[in-house]
C-alpha cells in the first residue's frame, strides 16, 4: 500500500511538471 501510495504521489508529481512543461512550450510558441 505504501509503494501505491508513493507511484501516485509520483505520478501526480509528473503529470504537474508536464502540464507545466506544456504551458511553457505554449508561451514560447506565442
Amino acid at each position: 500500500m505504501g509503494w501505491q501510495k508513493c507511484s501516485g504521489i509520483r505520478r501526480s508529481y509528473l503529470d504537474d511538471l508536464f502540464n507545466d512543461l506544456g504551458r511553457s512550450i505554449n508561451f514560447f510558441d506565442k
